[in-house]
C-alpha cells in the first residue's frame, strides 16, 4: 500500500509543490503505537489483536511507517518489515498506581524518542503527551456490568487521559457520548473494523475438505466465539433444541471454552455437535460451508464475524441491536435477542434455497464496502490530522 500525504499536510509544509518548506518540522514528526494487546490478548489471537495487526501491516507498507515507532512488551508484538520497534517492559495494570506509574513510564519513552502522538492499542496512555485511543465496545456500560473491574476502571482513566478516539462503529460512538458526554468535545474519528482479504467463497471442493478435516458429516449451523452471556448462545441452542428435525443438522462451535459449558448440555443433548479450535485459514471455508453463522448476541462493538462470514457467501442469523443492525441492515435475517420461536423459525427459513441466495447476495455487497485498506488509509490521515497543529481536524470515513 502506496498511502499519499494528504493534500493539507503537502501544503503546511511546502513553498512548492514537492518543496518542503521546514524539513525540521515534518522529520519531527514522530507517532508511538503501544502494542499492549498483543501482550494482554497473548498467544490467543482475539479480534482486537487481530485488528492491530491489519493496521501494523499496512501502516509497514505506508508513507507514514519512517515516522512510527512500534512500542513491544515483552516481545509480544508482531513484526512486519519497514516498521521500527522499540523493546518495552510488559504492562501491569491490576491497580491505579501501577496504571499511574505506566503512564509516567510511556511519558519518559516519548520523551525519548521525541514521540508528539501516542496511540494505544487497549486502554493505556502517556502522562502528558497527546494520547488518542480506539474505542472497542460499551457492553459493560450497556449490559450494567460492574464497572469498578480493574479493566473498565483502566478504561475510563485512558478516556479520561486521551484527546482523541477513533471508534469502530457509528453506534460506538453513539454509546461514547451517551455514557461520556464530558468528553464530547474532543476530537473522535469512525473507522471501522474490516474483513481479512482471506475470507472469500469457497469451491465445493474446499469446503468439502473442510468437512472432512474436522469431520462434519451434516449440514451444519456454525457458532463463532465466546459464550459468554452477552453472546447469548442460549437463545440459538433453545431454539435448535425445538427442531423437528434435529437429526438432520449438527452444531459447530468455535472459540472460547474448549468444553461445551453444562448449563447448554441439555439443550444440545440430542443434537451432534462439536467444540473445535478451528485454524485462522480454516474460518473462511467454516464460513462458506455452514447453512448459517448464528450470532444472537445482546450487544456488539462492531461485529468481525458476521462480516467474516458474509464475505464468505455465509448467511447469517443476529440480533437487531447495535452495531450488528448497523452492520448486517439488510443482509441478515434478524431475531430478537429473547425469541427463541422467531430463532426457530430463522434456522428453518435459512434451508431455502430462495432466501439464502438472497441473503448470500446481499452480504457479498455489504462486505465489499469494507476493507483494511480503505479503513488504513483513513486511520493514516487522521493520524496525520491529529500531529497537526490544529489538532482538532476530524476525517470522514468513506
Amino acid at each position: 500500500m502506496n498511502v499519499r500525504l494528504p493534500e493539507w499536510f503537502i501544503r503546511r509544509f511546502n513553498h512548492a509543490p514537492g518543496r518542503l518548506s521546514s524539513p525540521t518540522e515534518t522529520r519531527s514528526l514522530r507517532i508511538a503505537i503501544d502494542g499492549v494487546i498483543f501482550q494482554l490478548q497473548g498467544k490467543k489471537s482475539g479480534g482486537i489483536s487481530v485488528v492491530w495487526s491489519n493496521y501494523l501491516n499496512r501502516l509497514s507498507k505506508s508513507e507514514l511507517s519512517e515516522k512510527l515507532i512500534v512500542l513491544d512488551r515483552g516481545r509480544t508484538t508482531p513484526r512486519f518489515d519497514g516498521l521500527n520497534y522499540r523493546r518495552i517492559k510488559k504492562y501491569k495494570g491490576t491497580s491505579k498506581d501501577q496504571r499511574l506509574q505506566d503512564s509516567i513510564y510511556l511519558e519518559q519513552l516519548c520523551g525519548l524518542e521525541k514521540v508528539s502522538l501516542l496511540i494505544s492499542t487497549y486502554y493505556t496512555y502517556a502522562d502528558r503527551t497527546k494520547t488518542a485511543i480506539v474505542l472497542h465496545d460499551f457492553i459493560p456500560e450497556r449490559l450494567g456490568w460492574d464497572l469498578n473491574v480493574t479493566e473498565w476502571q483502566s478504561k475510563h482513566e485512558a478516556m479520561q487521559k486521551a484527546f482523541a478516539y477513533i471508534s469502530i462503529s457509528e453506534n460506538t460512538l453513539k454509546d461514547f457520548r451517551y455514557y461520556y458526554p464530558q468528553f464530547v468535545g474532543r476530537s473522535t474519528q469512525v473507522i471501522y473494523n474490516a474483513a481479512g482479504e482471506h475470507f472469500r467463497p469457497h469451491s465445493l471442493d474446499e469446503v468439502t475438505h473442510f468437512q472432512k478435516k474436522y469431520g462434519i458429516i451434516k449440514p451444519y449451523y456454525l457458532f463463532v466465539g465466546h459464550r459468554w452471556p452477552h453472546k447469548n448462545a442460549a437463545l440459538f441452542f433453545q431454539a435448535a433444541a425445538l427442531m423437528p428435525d434435529s437429526e438432520d443438522f449438527e452444531i459447530l462451535i468455535t472459540g472460547g471454552n474448549t468444553k461445551l459449558e453444562e448449563e447448554y448440555v441439555p439443550c444440545l443433548k440430542n443434537i451432534k455437535h462439536q467444540v473445535v479450535h478451528v485454524s485462522g485459514q480454516d474460518m473462511s471455508p467454516a464460513y462458506s460451508g455452514a447453512l448459517a453463522l448464528v450470532y444472537p448476541s445482546f450487544y456488539e462493538g462492531f461485529g468481525l464475524p458476521v462480516l467474516e462470514a458474509m464475505q464468505s457467501a455465509c448467511p447469517v442469523i443476529t440480533s437487531p441491536n447495535s452495531s450488528l443492525l448497523e452492520i448486517g441492515d439488510g443482509s441478515c435475517l434478524f431475531v430478537k435477542e429473547d425469541d427463541v420461536q422467531g430463532m426457530r423459525e430463522a434456522l428453518t427459513a435459512i434451508r431455502d434455497c430462495r432466501v439464502r441466495v438472497r441473503l448470500i447476495k446481499a452480504g457479498l455487497n455489504t462486505a465489499s464496502k469494507y476493507s483494511w485498506e480503505t479503513s488504513s488509509r483513513t486511520l493514516i490521515e487522521y493520524l496525520y490530522a491529529l500531529s497537526s497543529p490544529d489538532s482538532h481536524a476530524s476525517i470522514k470515513a468513506p
